[in-house]
């Protein structure tokens, strides 16, 4: 999956999914990093632009295989600097990391 979000601050941005993703940029520029992720098969784009706004209603994940990779991304974010939002009985951070194998269950009790 290829995801391109723009940024307002590409530093802060790029220190923040190196902690989420546990990866380096493939590639880093002025106004550009890019990722490549073996584990989720993520591959993100972040440009700079001083412009762009804030979406409220916009939702983004990333599928990994197992629970512990949940676990493991949640245990990192603290450390980028960010505090995890957390929704009544449910830590958003969690449920927008769900394992695979979770979200295909949930598909299934949807259908």
């Amino acid at each position: 999956m290829h995801l391109n979000l723009a940024t307002r601050d590409l530093d802060a941005s790029v220190a923040f999914y190196k902690t989420l993703l546990a990866a380096e940029p493939t590639k880093q520029y002025r106004d550009y990093a890019l990722f490549f992720t073996e584990n989720s098969g993520l591959e993100l784009a972040l440009n700079a632009d001083p412009s762009v706004k804030v979406g409220r209603d916009a939702h983004y994940g990333v599928v990994v295989e197992r629970t512990q990779d949940v676990d493991a991304a949640i245990a990192r974010l603290p450390s980028a600097g960010r505090d995890l939002v957390c929704r009544k009985g449910g830590n958003l951070a969690k449920e927008l990391l769900k394992p695979a194998s979770m979200l295909d269950r949930e598909r299934r009790n949807r259908d």
